[in-house]
């Protein structure tokens, strides 16, 4: 029973940090435990592409696709406050300096520039035209799919590589930076299972497609955040969240439309 309460404080943590849905507040909280939630992010992956599929499915009974496609994207930003973008447009900011110093501060920096400006309306815009290309009877596993893989790459960055951040400097404090080797296995459980449940509404092969991309993607991002920074921050993170999926709806749209 204590094991339970356990899971489920370290489930509400994440879904209250990393959403604005905010049903339970969790009755302990702390920087090591906000560490330990991170195993819960293809769940609050879930939990968000559940609703973002609602949205849209319900949405289609009034609107045209092309809006409704716009209407999945910006629930999306809504449920999730906009965090992992915030990450990509910090990011891109931090492509114009020429030194690690440079990025780290530029990233640090609340204001927005030019490079994360123009990311901000690509990622919107393209993921709104992804949508509309795909068929709608796919929208809801495809946005349960989407939001529960592209939340597990980060994970999978937090272990393969450092925290470059000194605890000072960082926006969220939590401790150790890193994701244990039992969390990160816990979090490819949950991924496999919530996979597992839509397997047969998408072709065998599309399946293949997927870990193949996905394992390109993980490969070139750990190569590029350790030439970019020699390690991660959270906005790295939020970036790699971004561009995950990105990568996952061009994948569904080249194979399902």
């Amino acid at each position: 029973m204590m094991l339970l309460a356990r899971e489920l404080n370290l489930l509400l943590i994440a879904l209250t940090f990393y959403t604005r849905i905010s049903l339970l507040q969790p009755k302990h909280y702390s920087a090591e435990l906000l560490t330990s939630s991170n195993r819960y992010l293809p769940v609050i992956g879930l939990f968000v592409g559940l609703l973002v599929g609602l949205v849209g499915h319900l949405s289609l009974t009034i609107f045209p696709v092309s809006i409704s496609a716009w209407l999945v994207v910006f629930t999306s930003l809504w449920v999730t406050g906009a965090f992992h973008e915030d990450g990509l447009a910090d990011t891109c900011d931090a492509m114009g300096a020429w030194s690690v110093e440079s990025r780290l501060r530029i990233m640090k920096d609340s204001h927005i520039g030019a490079y994360g400006c123009i990311a901000l309306i690509f990622s919107v815009g393209i993921r709104a035209l992804f949508w509309a290309a795909l068929p709608v009877e796919y929208w809801i596993p495809c946005a349960i799919l989407v939001h529960s893989l592209s939340r597990l790459v980060p994970l999978i960055i937090m272990r393969c590589l450092t925290y470059v951040r000194d605890e000072q400097s960082s926006k969220v404090k939590t401790a150790g930076k890193q994701i244990g080797v039992g969390n990160l296995l816990i979090s490819l459980t949950f991924t496999l299972i919530i996979a597992a449940t839509f397997a047969l509404s998408f072709p065998p092969l599309l399946w293949l497609v997927i870990v193949v991309s996905l394992t390109l993607l993980v490969a070139f991002l750990i190569f590029w955040f350790g030439k970019f920074l020699g390690g991660y921050t959270g906005d790295l993170l939020g970036a790699s969240q971004q561009i995950s999926e990105w990568t996952l709806l061009a994948v569904l749209v080249v194979n399902l439309s």
